[in-house]
């Protein structure tokens, strides 16, 4: 029986008389409080009906989020492969990223057609929200700042430092900015509430990406056009693809030139380290060697 009829179920006989008609009347506005305290009740604090509808659920939301990344993965390797980017954490990265987007806008529409239970959505929506901040607040800036100091320091711990300075940087002024912004209201949260990160991430999103996409606008087509209104001969089309052949010669030796030189360091280091060995290794030889003397 749902929250309809539990109210009409009180409202099937009509009172009769001054008094019967007070009496029924706060009878009725008691029946109807009852009847939706138990309907939020049943929608919000009630546990799922048996297991078994806990586990299609659960494969269900799994299977569509292992297609997504599926999909996502395919592109980025396959449909995408020109791009230079070969980081396999790069790449999963992005796929998902983009699972877990298409997971929210999936959990809308089974919102609006019922598909799912009401507590499998929300936990669902819970656990997208928390490891979509996680990524775009703590995993994907800190990755990008690794990536960046690699190409500038030798070793891995140098690297690691160097990019825990600026993500902290990054943190502190991530969460200050949002302070002259009425974003969260009501009670007081934790500082590392879903709410504070949540809120930060929608107004400067929104705010970057609608500057963006109206400079985008604006001053794409302003340098483009000359492109399109210009008349190319054949002949400037054949020239300028054996230029692009070249180009891509060129750049294939480099980089197998830079792959050698690579290997030839790594090779170089490893050298030194086994002619150099460390402090705990020199105590460890000098006592085997005692132990082998005596």
């Amino acid at each position: 029986m749902d929250l309809y009829e539990d109210v009409a179920a009180y409202n099937i006989t009509e009172p009769t008389g001054t008094n019967g008609s007070a009496s029924a009347y706060v009878d009725s506005e008691f029946a109807i409080g009852r009847a939706m305290e138990k309907a939020i009740n049943e929608m919000v604090y009630a546990p799922v009906e048996s297991y078994s509808s806990i586990a299609m659920d659960v494969v269900l939301v799994v299977s569509t989020v292992m297609c997504f990344f599926g999909f996502a993965w395919f592109f980025f390797t396959h449909i995408f492969e020109d791009y230079e980017v070969r980081n396999v954490l790069v790449q999963f990265l992005f796929s998902l990223t983009f699972a877990l987007s298409c997971n929210m806008f999936e959990l809308i529409i089974f919102e609006i057609f019922n598909i799912l239970d009401t507590n499998s959505r929300w936990w669902n929506w819970k656990v997208d929200l928390y490891a979509m901040m996680a990524l775009l607040i703590v995993i994907i800036p800190f990755y990008m700042a690794y990536l960046f100091f690699s190409n500038y320091t030798r070793y891995k711990s140098q690297t690691i430092a160097a990019s825990s300075i600026i993500f902290g940087v990054f943190l502190l002024i991530f969460y200050k900015i949002g302070d002259p912004f009425p974003i969260v209201t009501g009670k007081p949260h934790a500082w590392l509430a879903l709410e504070h990160g949540l809120s930060r991430v929608g107004v400067i999103g929104v705010s970057t990406f609608g500057v963006l996409s109206g400079v985008g606008a604006v001053y794409g087509p302003y340098i483009h056009v000359a492109y399109f209104l210009r008349k190319i001969d054949e002949d400037e089309v054949v020239t300028l693809q054996r230029r692009l052949l070249q180009t891509m010669e060129r750049i294939l030796v480099r980089k197998k030139r830079l792959l050698i030189a690579k290997s030839e360091l790594k090779r170089v280091r490893g050298y030194r380290y086994q002619e150099k060995p460390g402090f705990l290794q020199r105590i460890f030889r000098g006592v085997v060697g005692s132990l082998a003397a005596g």
